[in-house]
């Protein structure tokens, strides 16, 4: 539990307006009080060196700066300090990226002071925070790769190691001789190889093939097809 006369909030972001009408919104409250902010890990490691805060608001986008590194540091110096990632582009795969580094709540930007006061009572109690609309898409995201798990553990229990490891090649776009010298065995062992897969999984040629793994997870089916 926090005295709630001493949360310390530190805001990172690299637009100076939006870094001031953030900590206006955040000392509207009197319960909070902001220690430092900065647009870069200088003044993050500044911030640090000086007092921990209980609450940072990180800018998921920053510029020249890898933003998820920024929350590994953060963390090691102290894993109770909660990191709250803000920016004005929901890019899915990065927020999830964050998440799995540790971040522990998500805001949009364009969110209200109600928002912003919210994400800080959630994530001091523990609580993984995210604005509505980005609820939606994390969770379709990670169902979707939760999906992508599945059907490569199914796709794993019909074709050996090597087998799997000679469709990913195949679909990759390596010819025979190239997965041969890759995996460092003869052109008529892959072929082999590539024989057994189409007859385990009932495909009649290298398009099915490709469609196949494009269907089950194995690649990107937007790197082959548009639709």
């Amino acid at each position: 539990m926090h005295d709630t006369a001493t949360i310390k909030i530190a805001i990172i972001d690299d637009h100076p307006v939006y870094r001031l009408g953030l900590k206006t919104i955040i000392e509207q409250n009197q319960r909070y009080i902001t220690v430092g902010e900065g647009e870069n890990w200088t003044d993050m490691f500044a911030i640090l060196s000086q007092c921990l805060p209980d609450v940072v608001f990180l800018d998921l986008m920053l510029q020249y700066e890898n933003s998820i590194e920024y929350i590994q540091k953060i963390k090691n110096e102290s894993d109770d300090i909660k990191i709250v990632i803000i920016s004005g582009n929901s890019n899915i795969d990065l927020i999830v990226k964050a998440f799995i580094n540790g971040a522990d709540g998500y805001l949009s930007k364009a969110n209200s002071y109600n928002k912003v006061i919210e994400a800080i009572d959630s994530v001091l109690g523990d609580t993984p925070y995210f604005d509505g609309k980005t609820t939606v898409k994390l969770i379709n995201k990670l169902i979707s790769e939760q999906k992508s798990k599945e059907k490569l553990l199914e796709l794993s229990q019909k074709l050996s190691a090597r087998e799997l490891e000679i469709l990913k090649s195949l679909v990759s776009g390596l010819n025979v001789l190239e997965i041969s010298s890759k995996l460092f065995i003869s052109p008529k062992t892959v072929e082999n190889h590539r024989t057994s897969i189409m007859r385990k999984l009932a495909i009649n040629n290298s398009i099915q093939l490709v469609k196949y793994a494009a269907k089950n997870g194995l690649i990107d089916p937007n790197t082959f097809f548009d639709s």
